[in-house]
């Protein structure tokens, strides 16, 4: 895994996603005085999340000797006249400090940002809610959108996503249990550069797999059968025994095994690398 994450995280666009640009206003956000500051921060940092964060030597914000400039980003993305009055608010200043303070993960913070009090996105709305919790708090809340999520599926054998179209306030919450998992074995000092190179690496690898998965024409159909024919994928009756084990008091990795040799079938890596992963997402399901 980490020649994995060392090897994709090197291909990742800094030029498009400058990293000197995130982190200095993550750190603003941190630090912030007032509303005016975390607001204009926040700002900043969904112009970076749509890609227009622009190097020019006429731009308005310098880091590190450095100038940048803001282009247009998506109206969902951030609108001005919808969203600005509320990130610079007294009554968002005092949200988001509760949840800078936090120290664990509470995907409940979402529906604050999609419906009452801010309603700054809508319902169903789940990348950019999920990048404002990160910028608050960013060794709670990981980065979440289509490739990540993609990467996460590429890795566990099943079905990929096409687009964005089906990630929800679920799928988020799996993906940060999964990112756990990863963290938990690479970065060992558990501080944000490593969680960012983590990120970093799921974000190019999912990238690369919707490009060749268009150029190759095919579908979301799972990137482990197209490279591996003889892996079993869990059915229902799998499933449900392998919790039935854990029930019984074997440990998740024991539960899995148990279970694929009853059944006489091959499992992917990930089933044993991250089992805590998949239970969690069959829990879900059952």
């Amino acid at each position: 895994m980490k020649n994995f994450i060392e090897s994709w995280a090197a291909k990742y666009d800094e030029n498009k996603y400058s990293t000197k640009f995130y982190y200095y206003f993550l750190n603003k956000v941190k630090y912030s005085k007032t509303p005016e500051e975390l607001g204009n921060a926040i700002i900043c940092l969904l112009h970076w999340k749509d890609g227009k964060v622009i190097r020019s030597d006429t731009g308005k914000i310098e880091i590190n000797s450095f100038r940048y400039s803001l282009g247009k980003p998506k109206p969902n993305t951030y609108e001005p006249q919808k969203h600005k009055t509320i990130l610079i608010s007294i009554a968002f200043y005092d949200w988001a400090q509760k949840v800078i303070d936090a120290t664990t993960f509470s995907p409940d913070h979402i529906n604050a940002l999609t419906g009452a009090p801010f309603y700054l996105w809508g319902r169903k709305s789940i990348i950019i809610p999920a990048f404002v919790l990160h910028v608050l708090s960013p060794m709670y809340y990981p980065l979440y959108d289509q490739h990540v999520e993609r990467a996460k599926r590429a890795l566990l054998a099943v079905p990929l996503n096409k687009d964005s179209t089906f990630l929800n306030l679920e799928s988020y919450k799996c993906y940060q249990n999964y990112f756990v998992d990863i963290a938990k074995q690479y970065a060992i000092n558990g501080t944000l550069e490593e969680y960012k190179i983590i990120d970093k690496a799921l974000w190019s690898f999912g990238k690369w797999l919707k490009k060749i998965n268009n150029v190759r024409g095919t579908n979301e159909k799972t990137y482990g059968t197209m490279i591996q024919k003889n892996i079993f994928t869990p059915d229902m009756v799998f499933k449900k025994r392998v919790l039935f084990l854990l029930d019984q008091g074997h440990t998740q990795l024991e539960a899995m095994k148990i279970a694929a040799n009853e059944r006489e079938v091959t499992l992917a890596d990930s089933y044993y690398k991250y089992p805590g992963s998949h239970l969690y997402r069959w829990k879900k399901q059952l």
